[in-house]
């Protein structure tokens, strides 16, 4: 089957398919390891540690390329060579991690193959992760399973798993107007004026929009809402089951012909006809 490579730092914004997905809890007396330094993993694994400590080491290596204690994750790519120890932590009489196992293509059956650092999870103070990791462990264990809610429990925790590995990445260099940010991608049909959004940041309207634009690309608020407003249309009109009325109303513009400007000043023509109701 033909293989496509993919980022993980790219997988967000990829349509892909889950194959193959199972489940497992494990737990040791002693210390573990997994050694996939030679061939790779033959499928992606989601590890997550209740009990002990993780390491994970790549080739060419002595030192790990991440550690961390429980509660936390890790994402590790289908043909990724690496070799992963899991130890005991002071106090631990056993280790203990749920393992989730699965394979990814796209549209056309091709494999994706994630590639990069392998994503890292160290932080799970609000149970989140675990409560995800555990569904889809009883799920798989369910005599009745359906595969569709297997599937749709990773997809969720895949979600979780990227909406994190995007924020902290932006957080850590725009966290002066990361509040700003939230709000407008939260709800781009509310019409937040700029003087609110630097309120937000504690910062001058000035101060504000030089960071912002930095953030953006050169988009000011307003056209960076939009462009949210645009990309989110252009979904809803490819699905063929929303009018552009519909979609002018619900994603906050003054009425159909303000939709179609502002959608031909970003897409340099108005919707496509095969889209129109």
């Amino acid at each position: 089957m033909p293989e496509r490579e993919i980022p993980f730092e790219a997988l967000s914004r990829t349509s892909f398919n889950i194959c193959s997905a199972a489940a497992v809890t494990r737990r040791w007396d002693f210390e573990n390891k997994n050694n996939y330094l030679a061939e790779g993993r033959q499928e992606n694994i989601l590890s997550y540690t209740l009990h002990g400590a993780k390491r994970i080491y790549v080739p060419g290596s002595t030192e790990p390329l991440f550690s961390f204690s429980e509660p936390g994750a890790v994402f590790i790519g289908e043909g990724a060579p690496y070799l992963s120890e899991t130890l005991y932590k002071d106090g631990d009489e056993v280790g203990q991690t749920i393992c989730v196992r699965f394979r990814i293509t796209d549209e056309d059956g091709n494999t994706i193959i994630p590639t990069g650092t392998p994503l890292h999870f160290p932080d799970d103070k609000s149970g989140t992760l675990l409560r995800r990791f555990e569904q889809i462990f009883e799920c798989y264990i369910r005599p009745s399973t359906s595969p569709a809610e297997l599937k749709g429990l990773c997809y969720s925790l895949l979600c979780e798993l990227f909406s994190r590995t995007e924020a902290a990445g932006r957080a850590r260099e725009f966290k002066n107007i990361m509040p700003a940010i939230i709000a407008l991608e939260d709800n781009p049909a509310a019409d937040v004026p700029v003087s609110e959004l630097a309120k937000m940041c504690w910062l001058s309207e000035s101060h504000f929009r030089v960071r912002f634009k930095q953030y953006s690309g050169g988009l000011s608020p307003a056209d960076y809402r939009n462009k949210l407003r645009i990309d989110k249309a252009e979904e809803l009109l490819a699905s063929s089951l929303w009018t552009t009325d519909l979609i002018a109303e619900t994603l906050g513009f003054y009425d159909t012909s303000h939709f179609y400007k502002i959608y031909k000043k970003f897409k340099g023509t108005t919707p496509k006809a095969n889209f129109i109701r």
